[in-house]
């Protein structure tokens, strides 16, 4: 079959399938990027919440302490 065609032709069908294959992956890791970013900025989001509280938290334990 590969044999009939062109040394064009083979050359030409490479490259397209390793430009298929380049794009492919770089989709792929792009949309993982973008996903590791979300998830990276949504853990700082909940840290700054969960830090907060606890300063509230120790702020409380500490008007305790003193009030006692």
């Amino acid at each position: 079959m590969l044999s009939n065609l062109s040394i064009g032709t083979k050359i030409g069908a490479s490259f397209a399938l390793a430009l298929t294959m380049l794009s492919t992956i770089g989709l792929i890791s792009y949309r993982h990027a973008t996903q590791l970013i979300y998830t990276a900025e949504e853990s700082r989001i909940k840290l700054s919440h969960q830090e907060r509280y606890y300063r509230q938290l120790a702020g409380r334990e500490q008007l305790y302490q003193k009030n006692s």
